[in-house]
């Protein structure tokens, strides 16, 4: 997978826990009726990062990362993650990516800031 990667604010409220469903296209296919095709996931592992920055090194303290599942049928291109109340309790505004892995090579499918809203 190459080309360009969707940027997309994700906003989560403070002390809930998280179910991200993800659809993830492919910028490497053509355009059908003026939509971008679902990203075939099958036989890859889809992980979503959250982080202090998007600069911040992946060995922060900040990092914590998320094993996606994805859905049937996975030409799809559709995954979920799950993440716990324990990593949702500070409002603030940091950043995530979702990576996808194939043969060992991780492309960023999808970045943007991670927003934990108080309530």
């Amino acid at each position: 997978m190459s080309g360009e990667i969707a940027y997309t604010a994700i906003h989560v409220r403070q002390g809930d826990d998280v179910q991200l469903q993800a659809t993830l296209t492919d910028p490497t296919k053509p355009l059908v009726a003026g939509k971008q095709q679902a990203l075939d996931l099958t036989g890859r592992t889809v992980q979503l990062v959250t982080k202090a920055s998007r600069d911040t090194p992946d060995t922060d303290p900040s990092f914590k990362s998320y094993t996606g599942s994805i859905s049937s049928p996975s030409t799809a291109g559709i995954c979920t993650f799950a993440v716990p109340a324990t990593d949702t309790q500070t409002p603030a505004v940091t950043w995530y990516r979702i990576g996808v892995t194939s043969s060992g090579k991780t492309v960023t499918a999808v970045f943007g800031p991670w927003e934990v809203e108080p309530v």
